[in-house]
């Protein structure tokens, strides 16, 4: 940050404990890895309705959470520039409530029930039965 000449634009705190007080404070939250597998801290920042940026890993983790342009916007891996994209299109509150607001609909979809159902069907190829 400091020889790219933005060290009081850019704030790298290191590790905390009080992680929730830190995010409710961001104006969006950006997930750059190269590889994830279901990145559960991509799934807690949306269910918290942030506005939500990350990179289209090859495992499809974060995929499976973002429909690009609809609760969050996918990059490719290693493209800074589309990152640096989707963060300026995200630093516009207006599109950055629409994204949360859908962010934040995640919560209703990913419910323990939901997630058996989906391993069921995918295990078994069929719905589960309702037991009497």
């Amino acid at each position: 940050a400091a020889s790219l000449n933005i060290g009081e634009k850019v704030e790298l705190p290191g590790r905390s404990t009080a992680l929730l007080e830190k995010m409710n404070s961001a104006a969006m939250f950006v997930l750059s890895s190269d590889y994830e597998g279901m990145p559960n801290v991509l799934l807690e920042a949306m269910c918290m309705g942030m506005p939500c940026v990350s990179t289209d890993c090859p495992s499809g983790g974060p995929r499976e959470l973002i429909e690009n342009g609809v609760n969050g916007l996918l990059v490719p891996v290693g493209d800074v520039e589309a990152l640096h994209r989707a963060m300026e299109r995200m630093a516009d509150p207006v599109f950055a409530k629409k994204m949360a607001d859908a962010a934040y609909g995640i919560r209703e979809e990913l419910t323990s029930r939901d997630v058996f159902v989906s391993w069921y069907r995918y295990l078994f190829g069929e719905e589960p039965k309702a037991k009497d």
